[in-house]
């Protein structure tokens, strides 16, 4: 072996330490037992390179192999900077090892986030990344490994994966495998997770009523609740009936007093301490009844799918029976099995016992009914509208009638007619009763009507002008349950997260049920059901997300795409979702190599789930809500690198572009995920990492000025409209890798929008003042965090919009500062002085505020004085100005 001969002739000294190569071949991190070869035409000894390549950067210490020009070598003591082939003379830091066969350079694998010596906190989503390359092949996998036991893998750049953290240390490592099997292991890196010590919950409870209990219509229900915080003080409890705040209490005991409305409801106590933390108490259920004592069982008898609707009665086992108001009332229609009143195993769901049969009525109680509005009507937030009733006693003289809303007093009116006018309307759902009494002070509750009040962009009408997306977690994952009514108000849409195969994920039917976890906080589908309608009642949209990182969908097929389109539309008549979220990750898009056109793609997959998700939209018609939330690598990195032209990319790089272009005309919002991304060229054609405005800004850009895909121009991807575009951003540090916190949000929002550099690195030619928002991974991140993403970027696009009310007389109102602290504004542009009233309405309608004043000349400002008492919260404002009236939300920190 003359190479051997050689190296042990001028390198006497290290002969024991070459032996000690040799004979540890079958063991090394690197090597293998089949790793040497012997040419059989010469006595060298070659090696098959299995070490990782020299990088100069890296530190190494006396044993470590590397591979270098076709040579691998080992380091004879510590190293930096010296490559192997200048630096393996006698007293060198390098030993030649051998030359390579060429048959498989192994791949290099390092975590590049977290960095060793990190410290998190229990519950807190990690995410670990790691690069890895193959100078000879192709990566085939990452595995992610946590203290030796292998957590995830991952088939394709960026190699990324999250891991809830758990208390201890931890000792994170990734394993990196190349197409020809080679492995190899990264650096260890130490992490500290220590127990969560910040601020706890308060608790909460409803101690009265008793779960279950009975009142009649019209009494007068007290509500109590006993709550605690161990490490603080409990600042308010806020009460709520069937999900609509009644009123609050801020001392102990914390009673308030409601007015019971015919129907079952739910009673719910949430109590805030003094850090803004809250808790939501168990539900109470309670039954009011009508006083009446029953009827004269004149009303039909009850047959299965009878076409009931809210109000209907009927008779079943000598009882009387009320169809429920909306959402409840389809089920008075089903099975006679679940529904039928009385005896149905669910019947509580649709219907109200109303009294026993032949029971009589009367003695002398006077007669009242609501005549307008009527059940199921909707009305828009800030309107006014007249509830009437109808009142009447046979043997006496009706003193008054009183208007109730959720139990709470409206007002009353002593003559017929009698009606009562509601002005500054609050979003939400309500309860309308009337209670009539007499000359001899016997009084009647009217049957219940409910109606709804939206936002102008609620309810089935378009969306607002700024928007905040945020998705919703089906699962439990650290971060928190949340009921669906409970979804902070901040958000316009909830994204229902995730509909995902049933069977596989090319088989194309799709699922969605509630996740078992939230019977842990008594929350069931029916109430889920009900929380959608709920939020839509209040102007919020809810859609469900198809996919995430665990639910790929990949319709390779014809019967898989139509799998696709037939669950899915069931699943959205069933839930009644406004629309739907295509969130595919993973493998579920790819292209196939020579599949060049993005406007008229080839690939299997891509025309099939263009046609499907086509189809499903089509279904339900132009107000459906399309959105999509791809990763940097599927769009914006088709700029650089395209799987159906780049012979070296990976096949899935820019394969949302076809989907994007197909429905571009269709698609409500593109929401790319600018988290857990790698680094991607901007349309400057310099890198823009993750984590910073600068990424925000760069990309979204590329996406409002198009850009040619691999750089061809005779390819370009054409530009969306600014209203189709939202920042997809992290909530949390919890949440994703590239957490900028709100505060770079609102820098890349207020360059993108109005002009104002934040001093970055990328520069707009042009600023985009349609741009329409944000979205969010997630609703429930940001909770867990305290609204401290949501409460700024929530104000910051509020005051986006403005506030100025322009009728077509030639005045103008201006109120400002919004949202206001401690002091409040007024400006009438108007030609001579004049006098005006303002008034505020709370959140239920009630008005809190009034003030009268006169602006003595054009554009003068008006302070209000004594708004500084106001709590904190939404208010509708009306403004009267001679013959004009403005109304608008204005929020009081």
């Amino acid at each position: 072996m003359k190479i051997l001969n050689n190296i042990l002739t001028q390198h006497r000294i290290r002969v024991h330490l070459i032996i000690t190569i040799f004979f540890s071949l079958g063991v090394a991190k690197y090597m293998s037992a089949s790793d040497t070869t012997y040419n059989n035409t010469m006595d060298t000894k070659i090696i098959a390179c299995s070490s990782p390549a020299w990088v100069a950067d890296n530190v190494y210490i006396k044993g470590d192999k590397v591979t270098y020009q076709g040579t691998e070598y080992e380091a004879f003591h510590w190293t930096q900077n010296q490559n192997p082939a200048s630096n393996n003379s006698q007293w060198g830091p390098w030993v030649e090892v051998g030359p390579c066969d060429g048959s498989n350079i192994v791949p290099t694998v390092s975590i590049s986030s977290p960095l060793s010596g990190a410290t998190f906190t229990t519950g807190n989503s990690i995410t670990i990344s790691a690069d890895a390359l193959d100078t000879d092949g192709t990566i085939t996998k990452v595995e992610f490994l946590v203290d030796g036991i292998v957590l995830s893998e991952d088939t394709s750049v960026p190699y990324i994966t999250d891991w809830i953290a758990t208390s201890g240390n931890h000792t994170l490592t990734a394993r990196a495998t190349d197409n020809d099997n080679a492995v190899t292991v990264s650096s260890d890196i130490v992490i500290t997770v220590s127990i969560e010590t910040g601020n706890q919950m308060p608790i909460v409870a409803i101690v009265s009523p008793a779960n279950n209990s009975s009142f009649t219509t019209g009494e007068n229900v007290g509500i109590t609740a006993d709550a605690s915080d161990a490490d603080g003080s409990v600042s308010k409890i806020v009460f709520y009936v069937d999900g609509n705040m009644i009123n609050e209490d801020t001392s102990s005991p914390y009673t308030i007093n409601w007015t019971a409305t015919e129907g079952t409801h739910s009673l719910v106590a949430i109590a805030t301490d003094n850090e803004g933390a809250s808790s939501t108490s168990s539900e109470i259920n309670i039954t009011v009844q009508s006083d009446t004592g029953g009827g004269s069982c004149n009303e039909a008898q009850y047959v299965e799918d009878g076409g009931y609707v809210a109000g209907s009665k009927v008779q079943n086992d000598g009882n009387i029976y009320e169809c429920k108001p909306w959402p409840f009332t389809g089920w008075c229609n089903g099975g006679a099995s679940a529904y039928a009143p009385g005896s149905g195993t669910n019947w509580e769901d649709a219907w109200v016992l109303v009294g026993e049969c032949g029971s009589g009525g009367g003695d002398g109680e006077p007669t009242v009914s609501i005549t307008s509005p009527s059940t199921g009507q909707s009305f828009i937030e800030g309107n006014s509208i007249t509830i009437s009733a109808n009142a009447s006693d046979d043997n006496g003289t009706i003193t008054k009638v009183e208007f109730f809303s959720n139990g709470i007093k409206l007002g009353e009116d002593t003559t017929s007619p009698y009606n009562f006018d509601w002005s500054g309307l609050s979003i939400g759902n309500y309860s309308l009763t009337t209670i009539a009494t007499d000359n001899d002070n016997l009084s009647t509750t009217s049957s219940a009507v409910n109606i709804r009040v939206i936002t102008s962009g609620g309810g089935g009408g378009p969306l607002p002008e700024r928007v905040l997306n945020g998705y919703w977690h089906n699962f439990q994952n650290g971060s928190g349950l949340i009921k669906l009514r409970d979804v902070s108000s901040n958000w316009d849409i909830i994204n229902v997260s995730f509909a995902e195969p049933k069977i596989s994920s090319t088989d194309g039917e799709l699922g969605f049920e509630l996740a078992p976890e939230f019977s842990t906080i008594n929350y069931t589908e029916s109430d889920f059901k009900s929380d959608i309608q709920y939020l839509k009642g209040i102007g919020k949209k809810v859609i469900i997300s198809i996919g995430g990182a665990e639910g790929q969908v990949r319709l390779n097929t014809i019967s898989a795409r139509d799998k696709f389109i037939t669950s899915m539309i069931s699943i959205i008549e069933e839930y009644d979702f406004d629309g739907m979220d295509i969130d595919f990750e993973g493998q579920s898009l790819s292209l196939d190599l020579g599949d060049t056109d993005f406007k008229n793609p080839t690939t299997p997959v891509l025309v099939n789930t263009i046609n499907a998700v086509e189809s499903v939209y089509n279904h339900f018609g132009n107000d459906f809500i399309l959105t999509m939330a791809p990763e940097t690598f599927f769009v914006q990195l088709g700029y650089s690198f395209y799987g159906g032209i780049s012979q070296g990319a990976d096949r899935r790089a820019g394969a949302y572009l076809p989907l994007i272009h197909a429905l571009r005309d269709k698609l409500t919002f593109l929401q790319v995920q600018y988290y857990n991304s790698g680094s991607i060229t901007a349309l400057d054609d310099s890198f823009y990492s993750m984590g910073n405005a600068d990424f925000y800004v760069a990309l979204v850009d590329m996406l409002l000025k198009g850009f040619p895909i691999t750089k061809d121009s005779s390819k370009f991807f054409p530009a969306l409209r600014p209203d189709q575009i939202l920042i997809g951003v992290p909530a949390t540090v919890n949440a994703g890798g590239g957490f900028t916190g709100s505060q770079g949000v609102i820098d890349a929002l207020d360059y993108l929008i109005n002009g104002n550099s934040f001093g970055g690195q990328y520069s707009l030619s042009q600023n985009y003042p349609g741009l329409r928002g944000v979205m969010s991974w997630s609703i429930n991140w940001d909770q867990f965090g305290g609204f401290a993403f949501s409460n700024p970027v929530r104000t910051y696009l509020d005051g986006l919009g403005s506030r100025e009310i322009t009728t077509s007389v030639q005045s103008k109102v201006l109120l400002y500062p919004n949202p206001l602290q401690d002091r409040l504004q007024m400006q009438l542009d108007t030609e001579t002085s004049v006098g005006y009233t303002l008034e505020l309405y709370n959140h239920i309608g009630i008005k809190v505020f009034e003030y009268t004043g006169l602006q003595p000349n054009k554009k003068a400002s008006s302070p209000i004085p004594g708004v500084n008492v106001l709590e904190p919260g939404v208010y509708i404002y009306k403004i009267k100005v001679a013959d004009q009236n403005y109304s608008g939300r204005i929020i009081k920190e």
